[in-house]
């Protein structure tokens, strides 16, 4: 009794030392140069959202029912009403929750196989330079993840423990957060039950009174939402599920499933190396980097997919939510690629655990003398050798994205920077996310007000009988804008042929970085 005391003593001061330097780690690489990152449009609208709070007198004002829960706003205006409102105050807020998911990582792999599993994948979120960049900047994806990790990580253990009531009020308390922080959290309700019936294969595992505490925990602590959307006439649910997507796009079209999957598959491996990144395209390896990437994500599902029908609960765990999550993200009508961010943690718990397997069975060969050459064995090396350059090259450009990754919005900057010598008393511009332009007008001395410069919308949702349709807005040929600057996204998917063609006669591309179109008018 007192050795294994000892051995739990020793385990709990290694637990701590890794923890402390996962977290350490985790917190340097994303606080460095994290207040030259350019603003993204949504981090405008969070932090908006968090003054309003505070200028209703704390109150969760009406008119932002209608999008995201609001429990991250109240954090973005308590962190606001303490230490102030810049973006370099706030942003401390996802830094802080990105180091801890780290750490969840850690246990939460260690819980589920081993510790060795735990500390590769957390190393490997930690350096990924997609999670990086989004640890920067004041959105939604980082904190809900951190917080249905953690709510998964203390439910397994209340599960897996008798009569384990504290760990299961913990993860009630964490899921009802993590689903005040957004909508999509309430899928790890089917998710866990779907869990629960399949291990078990009994209606009972539902109905156990450790799973039902953390159900009833969940709702309770999510209740402030439900009573204030109730008590305001407010049904954000529909809405986000059905009434946003009755809008029809110019050129909408449908994509074949098979198109979707390749798409979904390609988007997947895009975050892995995060290919887009100037972190990325400046590595000399990103070639055989994305080879890893491609090769690396079939073998870790098909592995872990046969592994699932074999009675490995942990393995079942883990997958039943990677696959609801990318196939609820995939149906879903807006397909933005770092939604896929939040099964992300998952894929490197369930791709270590591959890797530990591979390398326990080359050492138990060994020991038994059985080691030799086989077409199963020259596989396994094959993939342990590309685990290894993934998780070189995932590291060396990890350290290179705090100092050189640029969000899609940085274009958006440098134009007005550009233009604002260029610009007239009383002229025009255009855009796609006109609270963006107006945020670096003003950081850039480009007085709007007082010259009388209007910055109108580029789109217009125009509501019809049965539906919205959004077209390109018609004060576009009225008033005449000198520049327009858009996202090619939008505009490409929401202007018709017909408009794009006026457009191009009537206006000159005279830049196109990152993505971001800027038109001037001819003349």
């Amino acid at each position: 009794m007192e050795i294994k005391e000892g051995e739990t003593r020793i385990a709990w001061r290694y637990d701590v030392l890794i923890v402390s330097f996962l977290f350490v780690l985790s917190v340097f690489i994303r606080l460095i140069n994290y207040a030259e990152q350019e603003v993204m449009s949504d981090e405008i609208g969070y932090s908006s959202n968090a003054y309003a709070i505070l200028a209703y007198g704390w109150s969760w004002p009406v008119e932002y029912m209608q999008g995201h829960p609001p429990y991250f706003h109240y954090l973005l205006a308590i962190t606001t009403y303490l230490f102030g409102g810049s973006f370099d105050v706030l942003r401390i807020v996802p830094i802080f929750l990105a180091s801890l998911t780290v750490c969840v990582i850690y246990f939460l792999g260690k819980t589920l196989f081993d510790r060795r599993v735990g500390f590769l994948s957390a190393i490997l979120l930690s350096f990924s330079s997609f999670h990086i960049l989004y640890s920067r900047t004041l959105m939604l994806e980082v904190p809900v993840i951190f917080l249905m990790f953690a709510a998964l990580f203390f439910f397994w253990k209340s599960y897996h423990k008798k009569d384990d009531i504290v760990n299961a009020c913990i993860a009630g308390i964490l899921l009802g957060l993590a689903i005040g922080t957004k909508y999509i959290s309430l899928l790890l309700y089917p998710i866990l039950i779907i869990y629960l019936l399949w291990s078990s294969k009994s209606l009972k595992s539902i109905i156990d009174k450790r799973v039902i505490l953390t159900f009833l925990v969940s709702l309770l602590v999510f209740s402030p939402v439900l009573i204030t959307l109730y008590r305001n006439d407010v049904n954000p649910f529909y809405w986000q599920l059905f009434k946003r997507f009755e809008i029809e796009y110019t050129s909408h079209y449908t994509i074949p499933l098979e198109e979707l999957f390749i798409r979904g598959y390609n988007n997947y491996v895009g975050i892995l190396i995060d290919k887009d990144s100037v972190a990325a395209l400046s590595f000399s390896g990103l070639h055989i980097f994305h080879l890893s990437a491609l090769i690396l994500l079939a073998v870790t599902l098909l592995y872990c997919l046969q592994l699932m029908f074999k009675k490995k609960s942990s393995v079942r765990f883990l997958m039943i939510f990677f696959i609801i999550l990318n196939v609820f993200i995939a149906l879903y009508g807006v397909r933005y690629q770092y939604y896929l961010m939040s099964t992300l943690p998952v894929f490197y718990i369930m791709m270590s655990y591959m890797t530990i397997s591979f390398i326990d069975q080359f050492e138990v060969q060994y020991k038994r003398k059985e080691l030799r050459a086989s077409l199963v064995n020259l596989a396994k090396i094959s993939i342990l050798i590309f685990v290894c350059i993934f998780a070189f090259s995932s590291i060396v450009i990890g350290i290179m994205a705090p100092f050189v990754n640029k969000p899609v919005t940085s274009c958006y900057e440098e134009y007005i920077v550009k233009l604002k010598n260029e610009i007239k008393f009383g002229e025009y511009i255009a855009a796609d996310d006109v609270a963006v332009i107006y945020y670096y007008c003003n950081e850039h001395g480009l007085k709007v007000h007082e010259q009388k410069i209007e910055i109108i919308p580029l789109l217009w949702s125009v509501k019809k009988p049965q539906r919205e349709e959004v077209i390109l807005n018609p004060e576009i040929w009225i008033m005449k804008p000198r520049y327009i600057i858009c996202f090619d996204y939008p505009y490409n998917s929401m202007v018709d042929l017909i408009e794009n063609k006026k457009i191009r006669e009537n206006y000159d591309l005279i830049s196109n970085k990152g993505g971001i179109l800027l038109f001037e008018k001819k003349g």
